[in-house]
């Protein structure tokens, strides 16, 4: 049985995060084995997505920060805390986090099945993007889903034009030219995402390096309606489709769904993606941003 992977978006659009993906299929099991089977699948899954109990904190700063901050990055030190839910049984958890100051920033991805899930499918997945002046320099992955295991890194050099990408595990090193080097990886790439104008019926595009491969990856701005935010009551968000073929971070079957606040802060409140059976949901449950 094959398990789909997810990317993220975060990441994002890991995202946390920015892509759907095809890829892979499985024999859907029956009874207690498919049960168990589909608990797997959500959380692997989610993993990907970007590459998350409590109420929102701070949130005001974030978006007084964001009209002035420059780059892709719309505050210094956000944190996201997600919850992530299969046919509404809790089965994970994912944090993605935005630290540094001045012209070096690092976002990170992490993703953990819940305890009772881990005895049957573990997953333990982290991600990082470092950027320079505005632009990526490093994207590394390592992931534990089950039995697979995965660890590998691309590193940008915008000043030669280069690539150059990693697996550690299958010891592979690949090299790339680049004319163009407003290259992205997964997570770096969310984060721009968050940062341009957003319209309904609008789809926006971007290029992005991920597994040893150029892709473009789009963004459909479908609709906006109203979505819980915690702490906030509802608030106006935008419906996000992300599309990128790939075979890294971001794998699934179905249709991956983002919405982002309808503010300056572009906050992800929720993803949603569906499986074989049901849909695996990420639930924006607390944000915080350094002072």
């Amino acid at each position: 049985m094959k398990i789909l992977r997810l990317v993220a978006a975060v990441s994002l659009f890991s995202l946390v995060s920015c892509p759907a993906l095809a890829g892979g299929s499985f024999a859907a099991a029956q009874g207690g084995a498919g049960f168990a089977s589909s608990l797997r699948m959500a959380v692997a899954d989610y993993s990907h997505l970007f590459a998350e109990a409590g109420t929102a904190t701070k949130i005001s700063s974030l978006s007084e920060r964001a009209e002035g901050k420059a780059g892709i990055f719309r505050s210094a030190g956000e944190k996201l805390y997600f919850d992530i839910y299969w046919m509404g049984i809790y089965v994970g958890n994912a944090t993605l986090e935005e630290t540094g100051r001045g012209a070096k920033v690092t976002i990170t991805s992490e993703v953990h099945s819940a305890p009772v899930i881990s005895v049957l499918y573990k997953v333990k997945d982290h991600a990082s993007s470092t950027v320079v002046d505005g632009k990526p320099v490093n994207f590394r992955i390592r992931q534990r889903e089950g039995r697979y295991r995965s660890d590998k890194e691309t590193r940008f050099d915008p000043d030669n034009g280069r690539i150059t990408y990693f697996d550690y595990r299958k010891g592979i090193k690949a090299e790339h030219e680049v004319e163009n080097m407003r290259v992205w990886d997964v997570i770096s790439g969310f984060y721009h995402l968050r940062t341009l104008a957003l319209e309904t019926g609008k789809t926006l595009s971007i290029d992005v390096f991920d597994s040893n491969k150029m892709l473009k990856a789009e963004a459909h701005v479908l609709r906006k309606e109203k979505v819980a935010f915690p702490g906030k009551g509802e608030v106006d968000a935008f419906v996000i489709k992300p599309v990128l073929r790939s075979e890294g971070l971001f794998k699934h079957r179905g249709d991956i769904l983002i919405w982002l606040t309808g503010d300056k802060s572009r906050i992800p409140v929720r993803v949603e993606t569906r499986v074989s059976i049901g849909k695996v949901v990420a639930e924006l449950k607390r944000v915080e941003v350094a002072r």
